[in-house]
C-alpha cells in the first residue's frame, strides 16, 4: 500500500487533507446549526454557512484526488507489472494463463492503486464515529452508552465480512480468470475450431467454470448482503434508543428542544462505523487483487544477457521437464551439440521438442539439470533465436529485423535480408525497408523469412532454428538454407526439424523418444531404421510408437 501510494504523493496528500477537513467541518456543523438556530445571529449562521462550504469542498477535493490518483497508480501498476513479466522471461510468465494475466493487469491492478483510498475511508469513518460519540458524551452519556452496546457489534461484523469477502473474491478472481483464459485461447484458433465443427463442444469447454463462479459470486453477495442486513438494524435500533433518550432529557430539561436536532446529526455520524461495513467488504475484494498483483511483481528478474554473447558448445546436462499436467516432457536429457556444427532434433510434433527449442534459447528453465553455452548458463537474448511463427516487432520492416540490435547498419540489415530470401519481396513492399508493419499482410513464408533475417542481423554464435523453415516450399527451404548455411558458417546450430530435407542438411541427429535420446547419428544412418524414417510420413508419429 504504501509502495502504491508513492506512485502519486500529492494526490493522496490532498486527499488526507481533504478527509481531515471532512472530518472536522462534519463534526462541527450539527453544534454550528443548533446554535444558529438557537441564537438567531448572522456570527452563527456565518459560522455555519462557511463548514457547509468547507464540506463540500472537501467532497469535491477528496473526489478529484481520488479519481485523479488512481488512474496514475493504476497506469503506474499495469507498466510494472508488464515490465516485470518481461523481465521474469518466459518460464516464469509461464505459471499464468493468458486470461489470469489480463485479469491481474486490468481489474486487479485498478482494485489494487484504489487500496490507500479504502484504508482512509475505513479510518476517517472510525475517527469521525468516534468524534460523534465524544460529542453525544458531552451531551449526555447515557446517549454515549448506547453507541458503546453497539460497538463490538459493528467490529465483529467489519471483521467477519472483511475476512469472508476477501476468500470469496479471491475465488470469484480465479473462475474469471479461468473462462477469461479458455476464451482467449479459442479466438487465437478460431479457425480450426471452425473448420472441425467444434464451436459448441468449445463454448461448453469454456463456460465450463461457470457454475464455480456463481458460487463465488454468491458468497460475495451473501456475506456482504448478511452484513449489511444485521448491521442495518443495528443503525435502526441505536438511532431509535438515541432518540428516546434525547427526547426523555428534553422532557425532564436535561436538555434543550433544540439541542435534539444536535443529537441526530451527532447520531447519524456515529452511525458512520455501521456504514464501514460495506467498505471493510470491498476492501476484502481490494486485498484479494493486491495478493494477485503482488504474485506477478514478486516474480524473479530472469538474469540479464551477457554483453558478449558466449561462444562454445551447446550442453543440455541431464535435463528434465515436467508438463502443466505432471508429464515428464523431457527425462534426464543429456545432448551436447559441439561448437561450430549443425545438430538436428527430431522426434514427435509436440511440447517435448517446443521444450528443447526453448531451453536452448534460454526461453524458459528446466526444472532440473543445466543448459550451457561454453559453459555458461544460458540467458534469453545470448542465443540467436527463429520461430516457426516468428512474430515482428517496432514500426517498420527495418524496425523488425533490427529489433534486439538497434544499432545495426542498413547495409547489415539488407544483407540479412538477402541471406533469409526476404530480400525480394521486401524491395517490392510500397516503401521497401519503411513499409510500416501496421496492416502488412504477409504470408507464413514470408514472415518466416523476416524471422531468419533478424536472427542473422542478431549476429549470435550459437543459434536455435525452431522449424523456422517449415511455412517454406522444398525449393525455397534448399535456397533460403544454402544462403544461411553461408551467412552462418562457424556458428553453433539447433535445429528442430520434422522435414526429412532439414535434418539431412545437419551435420548429426538427435532423435528425441519419450523425452530421453533414442539415437545420435547422421540423418543417412539412421534412415536404416524404420520408425525413425516414419518420423517423416504422415501420421509417422503413431507409425514410430
Amino acid at each position: 500500500m504504501v509502495r502504491v501510494a508513492g506512485y502519486a504523493r500529492w494526490e493522496h496528500a490532498g486527499f488526507a487533507a481533504a478527509a481531515v477537513l471532512g472530518t472536522l467541518t462534519a463534526l462541527w456543523i450539527p453544534a454550528a446549526l443548533a446554535d444558529a438556530l438557537r441564537l438567531s445571529d448572522t456570527r452563527a449562521t456565518v459560522l455555519l454557512g462557511v463548514l457547509l462550504a468547507g464540506d463540500v469542498a472537501a467532497t469535491v477535493l477528496a473526489g478529484f484526488a481520488k479519481n485523479h490518483a488512481v488512474a496514475r497508480c493504476t497506469a503506474r501498476l499495469r507498466k510494472e507489472l508488464a515490465g516485470r513479466l518481461l523481465a521474469a522471461g518466459p518460464g516464469a510468465a509461464r505459471r499464468f494463463s493468458a486470461g489470469d494475466l489480463a485479469g491481474r493487469l486490468v481489474a486487479a491492478a485498478e482494485a489494487t492503486a484504489d487500496a490507500c483510498f479504502t484504508t482512509v475511508t475505513l479510518l476517517v469513518g472510525a475517527v469521525t464515529s468516534a468524534g460523534a460519540l465524544i460529542a453525544l458524551l458531552v451531551m449526555d452519556w447515557r446517549l454515549a452508552a448506547v453507541f458503546v452496546l453497539a460497538v463490538p457489534l459493528t467490529v465483529r461484523e467489519m471483521r467477519r465480512t472483511g475476512a469472508g469477502s476477501a476468500d470469496a473474491h479471491a475465488r470469484y478472481q480465479r473462475e474469471q480468470a479461468t473462462i477469461t483464459g479458455r476464451l482467449s485461447a479459442a479466438l487465437a484458433g478460431i479457425r480450426s475450431i471452425r473448420a472441425t465443427g467444434t464451436q459448441a463442444a468449445e463454448a461448453a469447454r469454456i463456460l465450463a467454470p461457470l457454475p464455480a463462479l456463481d458460487a463465488a459470486g454468491r458468497a460475495v453477495w451473501r456475506v456482504e448482503g448478511a452484513a449489511s442486513r444485521r448491521t442495518g438494524l443495528v443503525a435502526a435500533a441505536v438511532m431509535v434508543a438515541v432518540i428516546g433518550v434525547v427526547a426523555l432529557d428534553v422532557a425532564h430539561g436535561r436538555l434543550a428542544p433544540l439541542d435534539l436536532l444536535a443529537a441526530a446529526g451527532y447520531a447519524a455520524l456515529a452511525l458512520r462505523a455501521t456504514d464501514q461495513v460495506s467498505t471493510a467488504g470491498y476492501l476484502g475484494y481490494v486485498r484479494a487483487s493486491a495478493a494477485r498483483v503482488r504474485d506477478v511483481l514478486d516474480l524473479p528478474p530472469q538474469p540479464p544477457a551477457p554483453r558478449t554473447a558466449p561462444a562454445g558448445d551447446l550442453v543440455f546436462d541431464k535435463v528434465t521437464v515436467v508438463g502443466e499436467h505432471g508429464d515428464v516432457l523431457l527425462d534426464g536429457l543429456d545432448l551436447a551439440v559441439p561448437s561450430g556444427r549443425t545438430l538436428a532434433v527430431v522426434g514427435a510434433a509436440g511440447p517435448a521438442l517446443e521444450a528443447v527449442a526453448a531451453l536452448a534459447g534460454g526461453l524458459a528453465v528446466p526444472d532440473s539439470g543445466r543448459v550451457t553455452v561454453g559453459g555458461h548458463e544460458v540467458t534469453a537474448g545470448a542465443v540467436g533465436h527463429a520461430f516457426a511463427r516468428p512474430v515482428l516487432f517496432g514500426t517498420t520492416v527495418r524496425d523488425a529485423l533490427a529489433a534486439g540490435r538497434p544499432t545495426a547498419t542498413d547495409t547489415e540489415v539488407e544483407h540479412a535480408a538477402q541471406a533469409a530470401g526476404a530480400g525480394g519481396f521486401v524491395h517490392r513492399l510500397p516503401q521497401g525497408y519503411a513499409t510500416p508493419l501496421d496492416g502488412l499482410a504477409l504470408s507464413g513464408g514470408e514472415r518466416q523469412r523476416l524471422g531468419l533475417a533478424r536472427t542473422i542481423v542478431h549476429d549470435r554464435p550459437t543459434v536455435v532454428l525452431d522449424d523456422a523453415t517449415s511455412s517454406l516450399d522444398t525449393v525455397t527451404e534448399a535456397e533460403v538454407t544454402r544462403a544461411l548455411d553461408a551467412s552462418m558458417r562457424g556458428r553453433t546450430r539447433l535445429v528442430i526439424a520434422r522435414r526429412a530435407a532439414t535434418a539431412a542438411r545437419a551435420d548429426l541427429v538427435a532423435w528425441l523418444d519419450d523425452g530421453r535420446i533414442r539415437a545420435l547419428d547422421t540423418h543417412t544412418r539412421l534412415c536404416r531404421l524404420p520408425a525413425y524414417r516414419a518420423l517423416f510420413t504422415p501420421h509417422g508419429t503413431e507409425a514410430a510408437r
